[in-house]
């Protein structure tokens, strides 16, 4: 097209304005120059054909340049400066807004995608001038029109984001017929065969209209005459996602569509309400088809009356009553105002454009959030609800009652105390469907809570829950709460402490998520930008790619404080939604406030981490999981556990009775223990060193522990040496429970010392006494007190300990090899036989480091408390041990110990609770 041609399409400028523009058409045709289109053409083709759309739209002189040259920035070497500089800021602003971002723009920041950062940055602008939306849709549109020249790859990749993103654009801005076009031009390119039957259906329904305007137009004329003196009537083409439904409808029982749409146009409003009740009188009309859209407008600014008629032949059709001016908009939406206007800006227009800064801001470095926020919050369906006053309010399809509060009150919102739809109160997380009425109790001061965050689905009630969490507390109370929350899915996932690990080795990680250190992490989780269980899976578990759809048996529990009715809803709602799963279901509460579930059945991984998800989102703490393979697992460990421990003294007695002394095993158990320590701890390093960081070797805590696990070992094999087992194991669970009993003054505990004293005196009296062994074991029972309390607090509150146990049994064991090279002087393992000396070291292996295996494996899986638990048990296992060896039952007598367990669990729960 030249000049010439192009000028009869904007010939309602004034001449200066022609002028400008024809500046703006040699200059776009110069720096284009030789440049082609894939269908052959020159490129320049296309901004003369988007600016030609757009002026037969009444765009104005800006707009028009804009369109002229909107691609001089991206393919030619002409900058925005030199635009300015001859056209003004205001064309210089509509063709900065409408140039894509490039992959230079988003390359520091690999969490971001051009593509969406693009449409950020125009939904951003476009609330200043929503002009720059227009010209992008007249540029898609016109793409669209000519990619019958780009590859089968190319058509289907552009037919599909212009389906996803630009016919949704078009509809809130109530550009219907641009709408249209788009997605029929979508759905040729995706779908062919449907394009063809709709297609055929269109012209079937438009056919068909015409008979009943016709048939109608007759009627009203014997009724009522003097209506149609200033009626027109017109038949309106379903768009083509409707005229799908309407395909899909045909041949079942589905009521409620109609083939037919026929437009009334009055001349003005009141007539608009007259027409409505004549056709009333008419017709029979189907029930809850009214929807009045000229009291509440539509999400996109459309006004008019809509109603189902149903004629005397049964035919259903659906009536729209507008004025002129609300057909004009209907059709060619916010462009009958911009264009006239100089109040460019949408937010002039449409209010839900005030919501693109709030959700931009708060997705700012994060592309797929801020698309998903896009499509539920601007671009989805949407209902409309009423609060006060029966003020109607739309909001995205799929809210909850807490979002409806938001969308009403905005940052008011955050102080909700209660909801109440029709009179009855609910959950703040209950859906809304269309139509419902909402009672919103208001406080005084803000009442926001993290756990609102699980009730909320749209991105702008989400976004203003966030910001009111960052601004309520200091820094490092924020990643204190974060690296909390992170934790306790570390502890779920069995990975030991977060402090273990070496923060560079999550730089790559950290970066995909948009910071930069994990500090930054742990304030985004408690801010609540990224749920802890997000950023556990960025940070440990990104190659994972394992099947997740078969259901697996599980076991699961947790605690929960019931003080709040809110989030006992929650959980009850959530249990709820995974009941076809669950197959027990229990709970045992405290003396407080607190509740400790219970919960066992079949879910897939997926389904398991989602409801693990959900419960600590709504406060859940201490929250454990286990497949019922890896529950069973676990028992049987535990078992092996107990059972090693409690038959270490019996066969080390045994030991001790077939040559070795208490120096001799001593050397060799530290020896053992150290030589293996060092393998296992050289193939964590030599595989996971690189994320794991080292403990101190010089510690005054670990060192201590390695003394005090030495005095133990040697004063233990003393002991054995003059008593029996069974009274040896006395001595070590009184250390434990005197450690238990100084430590937290848990006097529950007292009778169980009484117990245990009476049991061993008793054993004293039938098996006989010794006082050097009964000393050696005092010793030795409280080493192993000592130990136990230095290297819990070591490992729980210094070091953190969980991952790296391999590294802390490395260091404590050579500290106990080295004290024991003192008693080499002492000992006379150059006599023992070979046979003796193996059957010490096997010894060693499996009674002495397997079961510190097994004990730091599972103290990844539980509490430290649950495992102490089974202590008694280990006294069992001695008994029946040392029955079964000296076929006696004077062992018996400590089966007072299950009465000393009882107590001391007592203790235990209740300091707990």
């Amino acid at each position: 097209m030249q000049w010439n041609e192009f000028r009869s399409h904007i010939s309602q400028f004034t001449a200066r304005q022609q002028q400008h523009v024809k500046e703006a058409f040699d200059l776009g045709k110069k720096m284009h120059g030789d440049q082609k289109r894939m269908s052959g053409e020159a490129y320049f083709s296309h901004p003369i054909a988007v600016a030609d759309m757009l002026a037969d739209m009444g765009a104005d002189p800006d707009t028009i340049i804009a369109a002229l040259l909107h691609d001089t920035i991206e393919d030619t070497p002409l900058t925005l400066k030199e635009i300015e500089n001859i056209f003004g800021e205001s064309v210089g602003a509509l063709i900065e807004g409408v140039t894509k971002l490039s992959a230079a723009d988003v390359a520091e920041q690999p969490n971001l995608n051009e593509q969406v950062e693009t449409l950020r940055k125009i939904f951003t602008l476009m609330e200043k001038d929503v002009r720059i939306m227009v010209i992008k849709l007249i540029d898609r549109l016109h793409n669209m029109q000519t990619a019958e020249f780009l590859s089968r790859e190319k058509q289907a990749a552009l037919a599909q984001e212009t389906y996803d993103v630009f016919v949704k654009i078009a509809d809130r801005l109530c550009m219907q017929d641009v709408r249209d076009e788009l997605e029929g031009l979508s759905l040729s390119i995706l779908q062919p065969d449907l394009f063809e039957k709709v297609s055929r259906l269109r012209e079937k329904n438009e056919l068909h209209g015409d008979t009943v305007i016709k048939v109608m137009r007759q009627k009203i004329a014997e009724q009522q005459p003097q209506t149609l003196r200033n009626l027109h009537m017109l038949f309106e083409a379903k768009s083509w996602d409707k005229g799908r439904e309407q395909m899909e409808a045909e041949g079942t029982t589905i009521t409620g569509v109609s083939a037919t749409t026929v437009v009334f146009l009055a001349v003005n409003t009141d007539d608009c309400y007259r027409i409505l009740g004549q056709l009333h009188q008419f017709w029979k009309r189907e029930i809850l088809s009214f929807q009045d859209f000229i009291n509440t407008p539509s999400v996109n600014g459309y006004r008019g009356l809509h109603t189902t008629l149903l004629l005397e032949d049964g035919t259903r059709v659906r009536c729209k009553i507008r004025t002129q001016e609300m057909h004009e908009y209907a059709r060619k939406g916010i462009t009958t105002h911009c264009f006239k206007s100089k109040e460019f800006g949408l937010l002039h227009y449409l209010p839900w454009a005030e919501r693109i800064s709030t959700l931009s801001q708060d997705t700012e470095g994060k592309s797929s959030e801020f698309w998903q926020s896009l499509q539920s919050d601007i671009l989805g369906e949407s209902i409309v609800i009423y609060g006060p006053g029966d003020q109607g309010v739309t909001v995205p399809k799929g809210s909850t009652a807490l979002d409806g509060a938001f969308y009403m009150f905005h940052k008011e919102a955050l102080k909700t105390q209660s909801i109440s739809i029709g009179g009855k109160s609910v959950s703040l997380s209950i859906p809304l469907q269309h139509s419902h009425s909402l009672n919103i109790s208001l406080g005084d001061e803000p009442l926001v809570q993290r756990e609102w965050l699980g009730f909320v689905k749209t991105g702008l009630a989400t976004a203003m829950i966030r910001t009111a969490l960052a601004a309520g507390k200091p820094e490092a109370e924020k990643i204190s709460l974060g690296k909390e929350l992170i934790q306790q899915e570390l502890s779920i996932h069995q990975k030991g402490f977060i402090e273990e690990f070496k923060e560079e080795n999550f730089r790559s990680a950290l970066l995909l998520l948009g910071y930069s250190r994990l500090d930054d992490l742990y304030i985004a989780i408690a801010d609540g930008r990224i749920q802890p269980h997000e950023a556990y899976l960025s940070l440990f578990e990104q190659k994972q790619n394992v099947h997740r759809g078969s259901a697996k048996r599980f076991r699961m529990t947790y605690r929960i404080t019931m003080a709040n009715a809110e989030t006992m809803d929650r959980v009850s709602e959530i249990h709820r939604r995974y009941r076809h799963g669950l197959s027990d279901l229990r709970y045992k509460k405290s003396r407080t406030e607190r509740l400790t579930v219970f919960i066992a059945g079949s879910l897939s991984p997926d389904e398991q981490e989602n409801l693990q998800k959900e419960l600590v989102l709504v406060g859940a703490e201490h929250l454990k999981s286990f497949s019922f393979s890896g529950f069973m697992a676990s028992i049987a460990g535990i078992v092996l556990l107990i059972s090693l421990w409690g038959l270490d003294p019996v066969f080390a007695r045994i030991l001790l009775q077939d040559g070795l002394t208490a120096v001799d095993l001593t050397i060799i158990r530290f020896a053992t223990v150290w030589g293996i320590s060092a393998l296992i701890y050289g193939f964590q390093r030599l595989f996971f060193g690189k994320r794991l960081k080292k403990l101190n070797p010089f510690s005054i805590d670990l060192l201590f522990c390695g003394l005090a696990l030495f005095i133990t070992g040697f004063f233990t094999y003393l002991t054995l040496s003059l008593i029996l087992p069974v009274q040896y194991i006395f001595f070590i669970i009184g250390g434990v429970l005197v450690s238990a009993l100084a430590q937290h003054r848990r006097y529950q505990m007292f009778p169980a010392l009484v117990i245990l004293g009476g049991a061993l005196a008793m054993l004293g009296v039938q098996q006989g006494w010794s006082p050097m062994g009964f000393l050696f074991g005092l010793v030795s029972g409280t080493g192993f007190a000592l130990y136990s309390y230095v290297s819990k607090r070591y490992q729980e509150e210094r070091a953190f300990v969980r991952a790296r146990y391999p590294a802390f049994l490395f260091w404590v064991s050579l500290v106990g090899m080295i004290l024991s090279l003192g008693l080499i002087p002492f000992t006379s393992l150059g006599t023992l036989q070979t046979m003796t000396i193996a059957k010490a070291v096997l010894f060693s292996a499996v009674f002495i480091y397997l079961p510190y295996i097994l004990y730091f494996e599972y103290m990844r899986r539980m509490k430290t408390i649950i495992l102490n638990h089974t202590l008694p048990f280990v006294c069992l296992a001695t008994i029946a041990g040392e029955v079964f060896l000296t076929h006696s039952t004077l062992p018996l007598i400590g089966l007072a110990l299950p009465i000393v367990f009882v107590l001391q669990f007592a203790g235990l729960e209740k300091s707990q609770t």
